[in-house]
Parts: structure tokens; C-alpha cells; sequence
């Protein structure tokens, strides 16, 4: 255990924390300038609306025209939007988005998401399980880019993250790394947290994110301890 404790806070003290990157900052900062343009028609489900087709952009650059075009425009379709910003951007270079994901992600793409019932469940601010479910009825969007999703949501609307339980994302923050964390008694984020003790406070969201961006990888073979209660009576 003690070994992968190290671990986590090592990269935590190296990487670049979760809200300071270039896409997670666009991303958030774009959600004050919606609602600067909307101004009184800044309803919660169109402000969402435009959140989430500025999540699927990700890339800032993109992210940066796409407001543009919506400060200009705001009285058009987000699908009229996305056609000129297609229209308007050839060959945009991308930094953040896995090349996998670049074809999901591309305004057309965007295009044929069903992006309103969505925003409206949001409104109901539903519990995280209920949350990615929601997102993966997106076209091609899957586990790890609903839980990308969800840890941006959290972070833009300044909401804790609602998973204590560890949350599968890629390989970075695979099923296998939690087991292997679970059989030394690291059950979920209460744990984690507990043993990572003063100054260092993360969530399921980042947790992922560490994992993933540090290149955290353990083995184990030790065998699976019973679960104590943090403070034993």
C-alpha cells in the first residue's frame, strides 16, 4: 500500500493539476461566456446545451471561434453554428483530443448528437451513474468520454464529484490498476484520501487523471486484506 500511496502523491506533485490544463481552462471559462452572450436567455437547459457542444469541440481554438460565432448568432441552431464553424476552420490542429477520438469529436459529428434530453436530465442534477449513462446516448461517445464529461461538468459548474467509487478510464485508469489497489486496501477515494493524508485531497475525477497523465503503474501479489473502518472504535 505504501508503495502506491508514494506513487499517487509523487504524480500528484508532478503533473499538471486537472483544472489548470489548456482544454479543461477553455472549457470552463467558456461556460461564464455563454452565459455573458445569452444573457436573459440563459436558461439552464441552453446554457447546457452549449455546454456540452463545447466540451465535444474540446480543442480551444475551436472552442474560442465556436463563441464567436455564438456572440453573432446566438438567434441561429447550434447545427447552423457548427455548420459555419466547419465551414469556417480548415485542418485545426489538436492537442488534446486522442487521434482516436478526433472524428467523434469534429463539428459535423457534433451535429448529429442529441444534445437537447441531455441537457434537460442535467437540469435534474442527476447521481453519477445515472449522469454517464446519459452521455454515452451521444453518438460515439463511450466509457471513458462520458466519464471525461462528468469530471469536466463537476469542475465547470463547481460541483464535488459525485463518485466515491474509482471510475474507469482508458488504460491510464484501468479495471486492472484498481484491483491491484483494492487488494491492498484501497477500496475507493475515502481511502485514498485518508492515506494520503494532509495537503493532499483529490477526487474519483483526478484520481483518473493522475493515473493516466503520470503513467502510474503497480502490481501486486498480495493477497486481499479485510476492509477496516477508518477510525476503529
Amino acid at each position: 500500500m505504501e508503495a502506491i500511496i508514494k506513487k499517487i502523491k509523487n504524480t500528484i506533485d508532478q503533473v499538471e493539476p486537472l483544472s489548470s490544463r489548456g482544454d479543461v481552462k477553455s472549457i470552463c471559462s467558456a461556460l461564464n461566456t455563454i452565459k455573458t452572450i445569452l444573457g436573459d436567455k440563459s436558461d439552464p437547459e441552453i446554457l447546457l446545451q452549449h455546454f456540452i457542444i463545447v466540451w465535444g469541440l474540446r480543442e480551444p481554438p475551436l472552442i474560442e471561434s465556436y463563441l464567436k460565432l455564438l456572440a453573432t448568432r446566438f438567434d441561429d441552431s447550434i447545427p447552423m453554428i457548427l455548420d459555419e464553424l466547419e465551414a469556417s476552420t480548415k485542418k485545426p490542429k489538436y492537442k488534446y483530443l486522442p487521434k482516436r477520438l478526433i472524428g467523434k469529436h469534429k463539428p459535423s459529428a457534433l451535429k448529429q448528437w442529441e444534445i437537447y434530453d441531455v441537457a434537460k436530465s442535467l437540469t435534474l442534477k442527476p447521481n453519477h451513474k445515472t449522469l454517464v449513462k446519459l452521455l454515452r446516448g451521444l453518438k460515439g461517445i463511450g466509457v471513458y468520454s462520458s466519464e471525461h464529461f462528468a469530471r469536466t461538468y463537476y469542475l465547470a459548474f463547481k460541483l464535488p464529484h459525485q463518485s466515491r467509487e474509482f471510475v474507469v478510464m482508458g488504460a491510464g485508469a484501468s479495471k486492472a490498476k484498481y484491483d491491484v489497489m483494492r487488494k491492498v486496501g484501497l477500496h475507493d477515494l475515502d481511502d485514498i484520501n485518508h492515506h494520503l493524508g494532509a495537503g493532499y485531497k483529490i477526487d474519483a475525477g483526478e484520481l483518473s487523471y493522475y493515473l493516466c497523465m503520470g503513467k502510474v503503474e503497480f502490481t501486486t501479489t498480495s493477497k486481499t486484506p479485510p476492509r477496516l473502518p477508518l477510525c476503529p472504535k
